[in-house]
């Protein structure tokens, strides 16, 4: 007689961009140190064009693979996978991450003894050890005003950044917090479909910002567990792009989510506001020039 196959708990959600080497440590990591969960890993590669994919089929054949033919970013990368999931919990994961330990079952077993948390995150370090200031509390468009635009560097309001941010808190605690990191985070199957998933109307940035916020909504928290931790080497797929080309993608993902939650009006004054910030990326090639042939 067959053995029914093992009911799975956790679906790790992977959006690969042109980080191969990055992707087979963070793959090699989740086999070596994920015990005691059953899981599946699923990998979007977004259109890389390097051998991202033939790293997967040759040395990860148990991973599931999506193929994309040009890159559809993040937000469409990770609904393409969370759609096929049907495990209770969804981990979402960057590829630049590597696990130091059993962290997915720590997360796992938190989300099992606390059903009003609808995801969790976990302590973030680079390679010094020193941690990341993840977890912020929701964005308005005055703490944008203050944190992101030219004005906010002439006001140097620190004491309004150091509350958005939690300043002052190490990291290592458990907290409920507005929001999470979606570097890593696991969430509920089911929140994420009663929430219909990421809105795609983002590419990049405020995922995790609007993710949370809907969470909220819809009667659910979110929690930092800073008693585990996993190695992060920050913004490897976003170094593809010219500083001129992200600045782009996230004054279009800041003024759609400020729309969405605030209203045309805000949409409308922060639009006014950031227009010195694309000046400045217009003119930022000649700087660059200027400081490398003309100072050198």
């Amino acid at each position: 007689m067959m053995s029914s196959p093992k009911k799975l708990d956790v679906t790790i959600a992977i959006v690969n961009y042109k980080t191969p080497k990055l992707l087979e440590s963070c793959l090699s990591s989740i086999y070596q140190f994920t015990k005691g969960v059953n899981f599946e890993v699923i990998t979007v590669d977004n259109g890389s064009g390097d051998n991202s994919v033939e790293i997967v089929k040759e040395l990860f054949p148990d991973v599931k693979l999506v193929e994309n033919h040009k890159n559809l970013f993040a937000t469409h990368g990770f609904n393409q996978i969370l759609k096929l999931s049907k495990a209770p919990y969804c981990l979402i994961l960057s590829p630049d991450v590597e696990f130091l330990e059993n962290s997915i079952l720590k997360m796992v077993r938190f989300l099992a003894r606390h059903r009003q948390v609808a995801a969790v995150s976990c302590r973030q370090i680079n390679k010094e050890g020193v941690f990341d200031t993840t977890c912020s509390r929701f964005s308005t468009p005055i703490i944008e005003f203050y944190c992101a635009s030219f004005f906010g560097i002439i006001f140097k309001k620190n004491k309004l950044l150091s509350f958005y941010r939690y300043g002052g808190w190490d990291r290592t605690g458990i907290k409920k917090v507005d929001v999470i990191s979606d570097t890593i985070m696991l969430a509920r199957s089911d929140v994420l479909a009663k929430i219909n998933f990421y809105d795609e109307g983002m590419d990049l940035f405020f995922m995790e910002n609007d993710l949370c916020l809907r969470m909220k909504k819809a009667g659910f928290s979110v929690y930092h567990l800073g008693t585990t931790a996993v190695l992060h080497h920050r913004g490897q797929s976003t170094i593809k792009f010219k500083p001129s080309q992200m600045y782009k993608f996230y004054e279009k993902d800041m003024l759609y989510y400020y729309k969405k939650h605030f209203g045309f009006w805000w949409l409308l004054f922060l639009f006014m506001v950031f227009q010195l910030n694309r000046f400045y990326y217009l003119v930022e090639p000649l700087l660059a020039y200027y400081k490398r042939v003309v100072l050198r």
